[in-house]
Protein backbone atom coordinates (compact mmCIF):
# COMPACT_ATOMS: atom_id res chain seq x y z
CA UNK A 1 0.00 0.00 0.00
CA UNK A 2 2.76 2.45 0.89
CA UNK A 3 4.78 1.52 -2.17
CA UNK A 4 1.76 2.13 -4.41
CA UNK A 5 1.18 5.42 -2.59
CA UNK A 6 4.73 6.47 -3.47
CA UNK A 7 4.30 5.46 -7.12
CA UNK A 8 1.05 7.40 -7.37
CA UNK A 9 2.59 10.47 -5.71
CA UNK A 10 5.54 10.42 -8.12
CA UNK A 11 3.26 10.07 -11.14
CA UNK A 12 1.09 12.93 -9.82
CA UNK A 13 4.25 15.09 -9.57
CA UNK A 14 3.98 15.49 -5.78
CA UNK A 15 7.66 14.52 -5.60
CA UNK A 16 10.29 15.44 -8.19
CA UNK A 17 11.96 12.03 -8.12
CA UNK A 18 11.85 8.54 -6.63
CA UNK A 19 14.60 9.18 -4.09
CA UNK A 20 12.78 12.13 -2.51
CA UNK A 21 9.46 10.28 -2.42
CA UNK A 22 11.09 7.29 -0.72
CA UNK A 23 12.85 9.51 1.81
CA UNK A 24 9.69 11.47 2.67
CA UNK A 25 7.49 8.37 2.93
CA UNK A 26 10.03 6.28 4.86
CA UNK A 27 10.55 3.80 2.03
CA UNK A 28 14.30 4.11 1.50
CA UNK A 29 14.64 0.33 1.85
CA UNK A 30 12.23 -0.07 -1.09
CA UNK A 31 13.81 2.49 -3.44
CA UNK A 32 14.49 -0.05 -6.21
CA UNK A 33 10.98 -1.51 -5.98
CA UNK A 34 9.39 1.93 -6.24
CA UNK A 35 11.69 2.91 -9.08
CA UNK A 36 10.92 -0.24 -11.10
CA UNK A 37 7.18 0.25 -10.61
CA UNK A 38 7.38 3.90 -11.69
CA UNK A 39 9.26 2.81 -14.81
CA UNK A 40 6.64 0.13 -15.48
CA UNK A 41 9.11 -2.76 -15.27
CA UNK A 42 7.32 -4.60 -12.46
CA UNK A 43 3.84 -4.89 -10.96
CA UNK A 44 2.57 -5.60 -7.47
CA UNK A 45 2.76 -9.33 -6.63
CA UNK A 46 -1.02 -9.82 -6.67
CA UNK A 47 -1.33 -8.22 -10.09
CA UNK A 48 1.68 -10.03 -11.53
CA UNK A 49 0.31 -13.45 -10.55
CA UNK A 50 -3.32 -12.79 -11.49
CA UNK A 51 -3.29 -15.48 -14.22
CA UNK A 52 -2.24 -18.11 -11.67
CA UNK A 53 -5.27 -17.45 -9.48
CA UNK A 54 -8.11 -19.96 -9.52
CA UNK A 55 -10.66 -17.19 -8.95
CA UNK A 56 -10.66 -13.66 -10.32
CA UNK A 57 -11.19 -10.71 -7.99
CA UNK A 58 -14.96 -10.47 -8.54
CA UNK A 59 -15.37 -14.20 -7.89
CA UNK A 60 -13.32 -13.85 -4.70
CA UNK A 61 -15.58 -11.01 -3.58
CA UNK A 62 -18.73 -13.07 -4.18
CA UNK A 63 -17.23 -16.04 -2.31
CA UNK A 64 -16.11 -13.81 0.58
CA UNK A 65 -19.61 -12.29 0.89
CA UNK A 66 -21.22 -15.74 0.76
CA UNK A 67 -18.92 -17.01 3.53
CA UNK A 68 -19.75 -13.96 5.66
CA UNK A 69 -23.47 -14.54 5.06
CA UNK A 70 -23.17 -18.21 6.04
CA UNK A 71 -21.29 -17.18 9.19
CA UNK A 72 -24.00 -14.65 10.06
CA UNK A 73 -26.87 -17.13 9.79
CA UNK A 74 -25.07 -19.78 11.77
Amino acid sequence: ARIQEAVTAIRDKKYPNVAMACRELGLTKYYHTVNRRVLGKTQPRVKAHMRQQLLNSSQEKVLRNWIKWLGAIG
